[in-house]
């Protein structure tokens, strides 16, 4: 579920970035 949320918010991303994203996102909705 966080990775396709986190995807459909920031865009296409890969590696470290995608990981990033959705620390930064998980950490936003909490």
């Amino acid at each position: 579920v966080w990775g396709i949320t986190a995807g459909k918010l920031y865009g296409p991303t890969t590696g470290v970035d995608y990981q990033d994203n959705q620390l930064r996102f998980s950490l936003l909705c909490q």
